[in-house]
């Protein structure tokens, strides 16, 4: 079994992306997937495949099925994995009830961004609690 996460290791432009993408969707909460690897207690994001927020609310978020499974197909051709899933949302940046639901059977990280503050925070999930993971810019 893999090691639980303690860190996501994420280019400085790639932040940059995901921030950017959260102020292009408003009012909606954007969304999207991190392809990478993992290192030993942290995974890092290689590259990031933005996906649309088919709910189209700002309050929730839905990556498509088929999206998903696009993701999961690059992260296979590319000799990676789906490491992380980031969203946005108006509140600050933590796990919603409804996030720490998907967190069970999904990516390993959630990079999460508040559309308060432009704050972002990741967690992994442990136990059914939310875990702070630390964030290292490249």
């Amino acid at each position: 079994m893999a090691e639980a996460p303690s860190e996501l290791r994420i280019a400085r432009r790639d932040l940059d992306s995901i921030l950017r993408r959260g102020k292009e969707q408003l009012p909606f909460e954007c969304c999207g997937l991190m392809i990478g690897t993992r290192r030993g207690n942290a995974v890092v994001c290689d590259h990031l495949v933005h996906t649309e927020n088919a709910d189209k609310s700002p309050v929730s978020f839905t990556i498509a099925p088929e999206e998903l499974l696009k993701g999961y197909q690059h992260a296979d051709e590319v000799s990676m994995e789906l490491v992380g899933i980031y969203h946005s949302h108006p509140a600050p940046a933590l796990p919603s009830e409804t996030d720490l639901g998907y967190m069970k059977w999904s990516a390993p990280v959630w990079l999460i961004v508040s559309t308060i503050d432009w704050g972002y925070a990741a967690f992994r999930l442990a136990a059914g609690k939310p875990v702070g993971v630390r964030i290292s810019l490249l």
